[in-house]
C-alpha cells in the first residue's frame, strides 16, 4: 500500500491537504476561531493569504466568509507576519474576561502589518486564518484576522 500525504474532502482527493479548525475551538463559544491551512506555492490553499500583506489587496478583500451550520462573515482588521515563539496567538481561544480579550486584541494590533484603526469589541468573535510564512522559516506564520460582522 502506498503512503499518501494528501487528504480526502467531499469524496475528492487533494494533495494540498484540507484547511481545518483548531480542535480547541468551539464554533458557538470560542472568542477566537483559528483555521489552519497549508501555504502552497502559486497561491493554492492558504498560500493566497500572502497577498494580504499588500495594502491594495487588503483594501479590496476586507470580508472573509466561513460556512458551517450557517454562513459567517468577518471583516479583516489585522494581518500579522509573526514568529510563533514570540506571540503565541494560537493559544488564545477563549478569553477569561473582558480585560483578557482586550489585551489579546492589542497584542494582535501590535503585530499587525496594517493598521485599520478598527478592532473587535468584547463579545465579538474573531476569525484567524493561519499559514506558514515560507519566506521566513519554520517558526513564522502569516495570520489574517477578522472580526465577526
Amino acid at each position: 500500500m502506498r503512503e499518501s500525504k494528501g487528504q480526502v474532502f467531499n469524496k475528492n482527493y487533494s494533495f494540498y491537504g484540507t484547511p481545518y479548525l483548531s480542535a480547541y475551538c468551539d464554533l458557538k463559544e470560542s472568542d477566537n476561531l483559528i483555521i489552519y491551512g497549508h501555504n502552497i506555492n502559486g497561491g493554492k490553499m492558504f498560500g493566497a493569504l500572502e497577498q494580504y500583506i499588500d495594502k491594495n489587496f487588503f483594501d479590496r478583500h476586507r470580508n472573509i466568509y466561513f460556512t458551517t451550520d450557517r454562513r459567517r462573515e468577518s471583516e479583516v482588521f489585522a494581518v500579522m507576519c509573526v514568529n510563533i515563539r514570540e506571540f503565541k496567538y494560537w493559544k488564545f481561544v477563549m478569553a477569561r474576561d473582558e480585560k483578557d480579550y482586550g489585551e489579546f486584541v492589542e497584542k494582535v494590533l501590535e503585530h499587525s502589518l496594517l493598521n485599520t484603526g478598527e478592532k473587535p469589541k468584547y463579545g465579538e468573535q474573531m476569525l484567524m486564518l493561519s499559514t506558514c510564512d515560507n519566506g521566513k522559516g519554520d517558526d513564522w506564520r502569516i495570520v489574517v484576522v477578522g472580526k465577526e460582522i
